[in-house]
């Protein structure tokens, strides 16, 4: 049996499943239609199955076509939406580029435990199973952490040791600093205590060379913002 999409004759589930996330929004409608339950059920019907049951689930369309095609075809290289990653060094990279803010798509990959359900799929959990629980364990903290399990996981992978801030590399948490001070004009009154709670730079901390020093660093730093702030409200008082 073939199954004809965009004018392509797809002669197995495993080509087919290949181009699935760059077009779930159709794929999501397809995968309940007659023509492609047909074509998977001659190619698997214990594919089929497993694929009734994601279907059941209502998740949204994106992370439905994800499993689905990975049910279909487990071996292939990570993709989702538009994103094709060749190893789970390079998504780590893709997490980072647009820090401290979140790529929202990526993020689903966290939220969802994407990536370690493509690992278990692909047989990786296999070849380095201590990475594999780790992402696990990373994963399953997104529910009362979200932000900070996105940028965990984004070092754990991208194996970055400095911190990347809006597409820049910083060395170290004083390099950072200098950086917001000087170049965005950051208000030193509240600067220590808003890099402590950043997700980004808490993530860091974990992956970084200088865990001690940054902690020790950001609190001095947010003392001396207490102090002055303490000092200008004495001065206010005297005056």
């Amino acid at each position: 049996m073939i199954y004809r999409y965009k004018n392509i004759d797809y002669q197995d589930i495993f080509s087919l499943a290949k181009i699935m996330n760059e077009n779930f929004e159709d794929f999501s409608m397809r995968l309940k239609s007659e023509e492609l339950v047909s074509f998977i059920k001659e190619e698997s019907q214990e594919k089929y199955e497993h694929i009734n049951k994601i279907l059941s689930q209502n998740y949204k369309s994106e992370i439905s076509v994800f499993f689905c095609s990975y049910i279909l075809n487990p071996y292939m290289a990570l993709r989702y939406k538009n994103y094709y990653f060749k190893d789970y060094q390079e998504l780590g990279k893709n997490m980072l580029l647009i820090s401290p803010r979140i790529n929202t798509d990526l993020f689903d990959l966290v939220n969802y435990h994407l990536i370690s359900f493509h690992m278990k799929s692909s047989l990786f959990a296999n070849t380095d199973e201590e990475l594999y629980k780790k992402v696990i364990s990373i994963e399953n903290m997104s529910n009362e952490d979200a932000n900070y399990s996105y940028f965990k996981i984004a070092y754990l992978l991208s194996k970055k040791t400095s911190i990347i801030y809006e597409k820049e590399e910083y060395e170290d948490i004083y390099s950072l600093v200098y950086y917001l001070i000087k170049n965005k004009k950051y208000n030193l009154n509240n600067l220590g205590d808003e890099l402590a709670a950043s997700p980004l730079i808490r993530a860091y901390k974990d992956f970084g060379h200088e865990k001690r020093k940054i902690e020790t660093f950001l609190h001095l730093l947010s003392e001396n913002e207490r102090y002055n702030s303490l000092l200008e409200e004495y001065k206010k008082i005297k005056n």
